[in-house]
């Protein structure tokens, strides 16, 4: 007797309402998805905290300390510390950061940064292929009328 599986895996594909909008998930990778402003304020938050994690000599004392030290003002006045709240009901400055390991996804500036320039320009041109698209509606209705 032959036993035939089907075997399906899917991919996590998670998203969340922030902004009055949907925001891949982990949130870090994915600030594009964000106001111009708070893009900035992440990107230069993470820039900030990358330069002062890599001269940093001790360890952050609380999940507040590492959250600014790996993601920075920006990521952790937007995200981190509302979100991490709501999951744990606890302040982050109240909370150790020994748990962490793998749990938390860590934010990489390269990855933020080609993230928000390469998607940017996709939403740029789905903006203007929409435009095109309403344009020539209009002028073929105004041409037909």
């Amino acid at each position: 007797m032959q036993l035939i599986l089907n075997i399906h895996t899917l991919d996590d594909l998670i998203f969340f309402r922030m902004r009055n909008t949907w925001v891949p998930y982990p949130f870090q990778n994915n600030i594009v998805s964000l106001p111009l402003e708070d893009q900035i304020n992440c990107i230069n938050g993470l820039i900030k905290a990358t330069v002062d994690n890599a001269v940093a000599t001790t360890a952050p004392k609380n999940f507040d300390e590492w959250i600014l030290r790996v993601m920075g003002k920006g990521i952790a006045d937007i995200f981190m510390r509302p979100y991490n709240f709501k999951v744990w009901a606890v302040p982050t400055e109240k909370m150790q950061c020994s748990w962490l390991g793998e749990r938390v996804a860590t934010a990489n500036v390269s990855k933020v940064v080609e993230n928000v320039l390469r998607y940017s320009l996709v939403h740029f041109l789905f903006f203007c292929f929409c435009f095109l698209l309403a344009t020539l509606a209009i002028i073929t209705h105004c041409t037909t009328t």
